[in-house]
């Protein structure tokens, strides 16, 4: 069934199959999610220690 599913899929001219593209959907919000936690720690922890002043952090 599946098989059938990717095979008319393509055939109706789509050059990514549905599961290809949800899987490829959900690595790009996962990496996004992953860079935004990260970039948030460090603004938090530069906070934290009171370094944020120095480096012109204070404003976020």
């Amino acid at each position: 069934m599946v098989k059938t599913l990717i095979r008319k899929t393509m055939q109706n001219g789509a050059k990514e199959t549905d599961r290809q593209e949800n899987a490829a959907e959900r690595a790009t919000s996962t990496i996004q999610r992953r860079k935004e936690k990260a970039r948030r720690s460090k603004i938090a922890l530069l906070r934290v220690n009171g370094i944020s002043q120095v480096n012109g952090y204070a404003g976020l």
